[in-house]
């Protein structure tokens, strides 16, 4: 499994941005944000309110920016602890796609989603920052989380804090 860390583009993006007129912004998101990660970002995949998802997501972004960089900079290595751990208790788990990191705009933490090449691993590090403010997430390491979602994706019972 290779992960692909599209965090820093759309920081880039979003960062850039920041004086453009809402319309010209959604325009140039839709552009050069919107074919990355195998459309995730793609208005096709979710049409429904996707200007004002996208306009509330790159206006919010500043204020959490420096905790989706941190998680970006730790991903990898979290998520390869996560991933031996899991296999050395339940076997191997790969796939021919990727695993991306990205903003996910507020829709996951971590699973699947159907993009253009098919069923798609994704970890939303704005939601992971987000979620250590529930308390069971707030007492787990990060690479528990990662366990969780892999067990989640991998079809096996998991429990996060136990």
């Amino acid at each position: 499994m290779r992960v692909v860390d599209v965090t820093a583009e759309f920081d880039r993006f979003a960062m850039a941005t920041t004086d453009m007129p809402a319309e010209q912004r959604i325009a140039a998101f839709e552009r050069e944000i919107g074919p990355i990660a195998d459309g995730f970002y793609s208005r096709g995949r979710r049409p429904d309110d996707y200007d004002l998802r996208v306009l509330d997501t790159l206006r919010s972004y500043p204020g959490r920016r420096d905790g989706v960089l941190a998680i970006s900079r730790d991903f990898s290595r979290l998520f390869a602890s996560a991933r031996q751990k899991f296999q050395s208790q339940f076997g191997p788990v790969s796939s021919t796609h990727p695993v991306y990191l990205l903003d996910s705009m507020g829709e996951l933490d971590g699973g699947t989603r159907e993009l253009r090449s098919g069923a798609t691993l994704l970890f939303g590090a704005d939601a992971i920052l987000l979620s250590r403010a529930l308390p069971c997430l707030s007492r787990c390491p990060r690479r528990q989380l990662l366990r969780h979602l892999l067990f989640a994706v991998g079809g096996r019972p998991g429990h996060l804090c136990s």
